[in-house]
């Protein structure tokens, strides 16, 4: 397709027909009528309440969050309100509910898992249309579809473990479904008016669309519609979002780390930081400890509160009053310490206290049940942050060290012990730490800020997800959502290892299953005049060209076989563009063809320039941790031909570099991955 075809086609989306032919559940007709009236039920007065009323009031705002609701039995977002700089809480209006998909057809279902239409939480079967990239076909597919998520999965008796070995796309908790069907893009704007839920597109102006479209000119069909895509991603304004930081300090003996799931000493100070230019410094009043002189530095004014369970209350309507909540290490500690000292040791009810905690795999996380919170130590923590983002500037992640790092201001030393310092020193010290996380997300025109909204763009995240979570759950979401919106299935692991296989060549390393890099043995000796020969982004860009995929390597196409990667037996798709190939490649070719080079661009304003510079951080983190991802088993679209072609395609390029050296007399004096060093 050429640049001026595709300026010219319709701008509006093709609408594909869907096929559905629904099924309801074939029960007595007792039970049917029984299930139409409940249908007609009247929802509850609070059940209908909502932060927007449905008078036409329409509200403007950013997605920061999805979630379901229990006691309203739907999905929710939270929507942060640019004209009011509050969080609005809307909820799901579609009519949207859990679901999973079967292999089986319906009379099947039926005939042999008549279980399913019995339980309590199902609700209809459909037939629906999707397509199987690996057999490279359409096929049908069962939804099974129910009234609550914990129906679906996460119960002995779950009609997913009813339909075991015949269920896909069971293990998606359903907040993430709900996002991926209504093709939600967290951190993007988007309006509610009527009651309805719209993207707000953004304007990019001509001479910018025409002249990133030219660069991309030569490039499928596919890259130009999926560049129309994604382009709107990095060209949305970002809004510096209300936010306050916070710290608490704990009485503590010197040689004793106070512990937070118990929570036996006293919480003495509690301090805040706001965007507002808010600070509040509380502490708490205690008999033998002197107020002191006021410190000169210390922007607040000490506030001496008479007892712990009234500074805990008004830590929580402080707390209430803004959208973002910060903390540093709040997961593990501040957040999870207050949430059991209030309810264990000070008699708050669950009720009253706005935190909440959910365990994951790795770790506890503290939640507030208003606000969203984001732990920064975890999210500087992330090795796709430090290496990628930050290219190890941090040797560690305290915040005495991350603070001097990108604020050259680390934590107030201290010559004596917390519980020893007298009023006035113990404020100060708490509310410089409160000041340091704040400062963490305003420095550099709200640098990391706008890089957390960029990655939820790109990776379709929450606030909270993204910044807790690693760069495969990242990736994994981003392709999830794209087969999503393609109508495409998300394969199980085991269907993609049945259909693709094994690895071919012999690993190097003791428990990998392919081999990997080459590294071309160094020469012994001191050298001068030497060259580093980089291939930037390596792996990436052999995604890319040669179109690896999980559903393009060993493709079904017999014409595709010739097109041999080397090393290995395996060949790859010459008919279609992998989906892997497309993503990747896409945001590698954006960041290398357009964005890099406007972050130096000095015809441009400062401010332009910062925000190009973050879209390039950002796509970087995602290009370079992409291989790592695709070659982890643990990665559950995983395909080991796929990771070991990526590997071989790079040895080959290494390889062919030191052949053509040795013809131009050039000495190759070492060599690793993706680089060489010549003399």
């Amino acid at each position: 397709m050429s640049l001026d075809q595709f300026l010219k086609r319709p701008q509006e989306k093709r609408k594909q027909k869907k096929e559905e032919e629904v099924i309801f559940k074939e029960l007595e007709q007792e039970e049917v009528e029984k299930l139409k009236e409940e249908k007609k039920v009247k929802p509850k007065k609070e059940d209908l309440k909502k932060p927007v009323s449905e008078d036409g009031e329409s509200l403007e705002g950013i997605i920061l969050d999805v979630g379901y609701d229990g006691q309203n039995a739907k999905a929710y977002l939270w929507i942060y309100d640019l004209n009011t700089q509050t969080l609005k809480k809307w909820l799901d209006t579609s009519g949207h509910l859990p679901y999973l998909l079967s292999n089986l057809d319906v009379t099947e279902i039926r005939t042999h898992h008549a279980n399913v239409l019995r339980h309590r939480g199902f609700a209809e079967l459909k037939t629906i249309k999707k397509f199987d990239l690996l057999r490279d076909r359409p096929i049908k597919m069962t939804k099974v579809i129910a009234r609550d998520p914990l129906s679906i999965g996460g119960r002995i008796n779950s009609i997913r473990n009813m339909l075991k070995g015949n269920s896909w796309e069971d293990y998606i908790r359903y907040h993430k479904c709900y996002a991926y069907d209504r093709q939600i893009v967290l951190g993007m704007p988007y309006q509610i008016r009527d009651n309805k839920l719209n993207p707000i597109q953004p304007e990019i102006s001509d001479s910018i669309r025409t002249q990133i479209l030219k660069l991309f000119e030569s490039e499928k069909e596919e890259y130009l519609l999926a560049l129309d895509q994604f382009l709107g991603y990095f060209f949305s304004p970002i809004p510096n979002i209300k936010r306050v930081a916070f710290d608490i300090e704990v009485f503590s003996k010197a040689d004793r780390i106070p512990d937070a799931g118990k929570a036996e000493e006293q919480i003495i100070a509690i301090t805040f930081a706001g965007t507002d230019g808010l600070k509040r410094v509380l502490v708490l009043k205690r008999d033998d400890v002197e107020k002191g002189e006021r410190i000169s530095e210390c922007e607040a004014e000490l506030e001496i509160v008479a007892s712990e369970r009234e500074l805990i209350k008004e830590a929580f309507k402080i707390l209430e009053k803004y959208p973002i909540v910060l903390s540093y290490n709040g997961d593990n500690f501040d957040l999870k310490y207050i949430y059991h000292r209030a309810i264990n040791h000070l008699g708050f009810q669950k009720a009253q206290v706005p935190i909440y905690m959910t365990t994951t795999p790795q770790s506890e996380v503290a939640h507030l049940k208003n606000n969203i919170h984001i732990d920064l130590y975890k999210f500087f923590h992330n090795r796709a942050i430090k290496i990628s983002a930050f290219r190890n500037m941090y040797s560690d992640v305290s915040l005495d060290t991350v603070g001097k790092t990108f604020l050259e201001e680390g934590k107030v030393c201290l010559e004596q012990p917390i519980s020893e310092l007298c009023l006035h020193e113990l404020g100060y010290y708490c509310l410089h730490d409160s000041e340091l996380t704040l400062d963490l997300t305003t420095f550099n025109n709200n640098l990391i800020m706008n890089l957390i909204i960029l990655l939820m763009r790109i990776t379709r995240l929450s606030m909270e997800d993204l910044t807790r979570q690693g760069v495969s759950t990242w990736l994994r979401n981003l392709f999830y959502a794209e087969h999503r919106a393609r109508a495409f299935i998300i394969p199980n692991p085991e269907y993609i290892q049945r259909l693709k296989g094994e690895a071919s060549t012999k690993a190097m390393i003791k428990g990998k299953k392919y081999k990997g890099a080459i590294v071309v043995k160094p020469h012994p000796g001191v050298h001068f005049n030497v060259v580093v020969l980089d291939f930037a982004s390596l792996y990436p860009s052999i995604i890319k060209t040669w179109n690896l995929s999980y559903e393009t390597v060993n493709c079904k196409h017999p014409e595709c076989k010739e097109n041999k990667i080397p090393e290995t037996p395996h060949w790859v798709c010459t008919r279609k563009v992998g989906i892997m190939a497309l993503i990747i490649g896409l945001l590698r070719d954006l960041r290398v063809k357009y964005f890099k080079s406007k972050a130096k661009d000095k015809e441009i304003s400062k401010d332009e320039q910062n925000m190009y510079k973050i879209i390039t951080q950002s796509l970087k983190i995602i290009i370079n941790a992409s291989y790592g991802v695709f070659g982890s088993e643990a990665f559950p679209l995983f395909c080991l031909p796929v990771a070991e072609a990526t590997t071989a395609i790079g040895r080959d390029a290494i390889t062919r570099t030191q052949n053509r050296c040795a013809e131009l007399g050039i000495e190759v004096i070492y060599g690793d991955t993706d680089s060489v060093f010549l003399k």
